[in-house]
């Protein structure tokens, strides 16, 4: 099977497309007509931003837990998480004021080459800040000077990135995250991020390309578990109804490729390789210990490398989107393809940090968690710590 996206260099994302999220095996496929479908339903009008119109919308019959279980949910009175974050990058004068202009410059003038795929803020063993650039190859690599505005340069060959089997196995009734996931028109795996919350109803989250076919999903399409590249290119079950997404746009810069499908099965907030997230998340600082749990690596741990980096990704659509603000994790086997949509939180009281997309040869890339949960007004159900 092969990646349709991990952030590889071109960077590939890890769903279902050149980001590191994605297994796929062939094209998608035919979908049918639901007569329960019922655009009336206000749980579905209050998260869906795209139009009600879909053919193949489920009525979802979603099981709510009980009281103080630890979720924000309808039954849990007591929350005061639901929907309560508001995103707030750090600000760059906290960076230093020189480092940040040297990565605005590299950006600018690197960045329009071919060969360079990405930039971003890093930090030496010196504890001293410095510009990172990622390189296609060791040719393009070697184009890069020493230094950008007096700051020195770090440089990575990390190969073109793209969207990109240890949980590629049926769970049910009860659904971890960290496993197996797909769109039922698709013939592709990533994986399950987490479960979110809004007005009581709960989401799974994951990469737009690993639930909404790279912007090609009309709203109620069903959600399968596994996804259909770990049955054989077959139908598979269904756990969810796609809910909503945002494009990525392959003219402007993004910030996240993702997407919130509302669940019709009972789930377990729990990671697959037994941790809960926080509901609280953090934003990435380099330096920071960071895990993961995917449908293809499992558990897995890094450290990470640089933050504030602008990337080009390549799908599988055979066009290019350009990233900002993105997160890397300096180690290749931290995602594989099929871990697109894992979830990245600190090894330390697992607060969420980023959504893994894509990857490359040298690295890993994450999505900052924070603008995610606000497009969508969701949040993360989990501990409370």
């Amino acid at each position: 099977m092969r990646s349709r996206i991990l952030a590889l260099v071109s960077v590939i994302a890890t769903g279902c497309m050149a980001v590191a999220g994605c297994m796929t095996t062939s094209g998608p496929s035919t979908g049918t007509t639901d007569a329960n479908y019922n655009p009336n339903d206000p749980a579905y009008a209050e998260v869906a931003t795209n139009p009600a119109t879909s053919q193949y919308y489920t009525e979802p019959n979603i099981s709510y837990g009980f009281p103080g279980d630890g979720l924000s949910d309808s039954s849990d009175s007591s929350s005061t998480y639901l929907a309560s974050y508001t995103y707030s990058p750090v600000s760059t004068s906290a960076k230093g004021d020189a480092v940040a202009l040297a990565v605005q410059t590299a950006t600018q003038s690197l960045m329009v080459k071919p060969g360079i795929v990405g930039t971003g803020t890093a930090v030496a063993s010196d504890g001293s800040q410095h510009v990172m650039v990622f390189a296609a190859t060791p040719t393009d690599a070697a184009a890069v000077p020493a230094t950008i505005n007096g700051v020195p340069t770090e440089v990575r060959v990390i190969g073109r990135v793209h969207a990109l089997d240890v949980y590629t196995g049926t769970y049910r009734p009860t659904v971890p995250c960290g496993v197996s996931v797909g769109n039922s028109r698709d013939n592709s795996s990533g994986t399950i991020a987490c479960i979110v919350v809004k007005h009581g109803i709960r989401y799974i989250l994951s990469n737009n390309h690993v639930l909404a076919r790279s912007n090609d999903a009309v709203v109620g399409e069903p959600i399968v578990q596994p996804g259909r590249a770990d049955n054989y290119g077959q139908p598979t079950g269904q756990v969810g109804v796609l809910s909503a997404y945002k494009k990525v746009s392959f003219t402007s810069d993004n910030e996240f490729d993702a997407a919130v499908a509302r669940l019709t099965v009972t789930n377990s907030y729990d990671e697959a390789d037994q941790f809960a997230p926080s509901h609280s998340w953090q934003n990435a600082t380099v330096g920071m210990a960071v895990q993961k749990v995917g449908r293809t690596t499992g558990l897995t741990t890094g450290t990470v490398a640089a933050t504030d980096v602008t990337l080009k990704v390549d799908y599988d659509n055979g066009q290019t989107a350009t990233f900002v603000n993105q997160i890397f994790i300096a180690d290749p086997n931290f995602i594989q393809a099929g871990d697109s949509g894992s979830l990245l939180v600190t090894q330390n009281g697992n607060h969420p940090v980023g959504l893994c997309f894509a990857g490359g040869t040298d690295g890993a890339f994450a999505n900052p968690i924070g603008p995610i949960l606000s497009y969508f007004g969701v949040d993360i159900a989990g501990t409370e710590n």
